[in-house]
């Protein structure tokens, strides 16, 4: 009987050392993710800032925006909108100008909604 009763005692030390080992390998993740997270965004934000000045930044922005179906930092093309007043600026017929990845489907000049991924 003492043998069963260590036993017991031995497995929910075991359970509860797993439980443990677990909980605060999941904590870690969390906290790495998050920073891995900031990292991605402040990189692709710095690439954002240099699209009209450095060509190496274009392309891998663009490749970046092509692969993942996206448009920028968060998704969506409003990040653009300080850079594409730039840009409008050097060329007058863009009211407000966007990378061609950000269009659904390449065109003159897709600012509008409807054109954008």
């Amino acid at each position: 009987m003492n043998l069963r009763k260590g036993l017991v005692i031995v497995f929910f030390i075991q359970v509860y050392l797993g439980f443990l080992m677990e909980s605060i390998s999941l904590i870690y993740l969390q906290n790495s993710l998050s920073e891995l997270t900031h990292s991605s965004e402040l990189i692709v934000s710095r690439l954002v800032e240099s699209y009209s000045t450095e060509e190496g930044a274009r392309e891998t922005l663009d490749l970046l925006q092509n692969t993942f179906n996206c448009c920028g930092i968060t998704a969506d093309y409003k990040e653009w909108t300080r850079i594409g007043q730039e840009m409008a600026r050097f060329n007058k017929s863009y009211d407000v100008w966007l990378p061609q990845s950000c269009c659904r489907q390449p065109s003159e000049n897709c600012t509008a909604d409807t054109h954008l991924q």
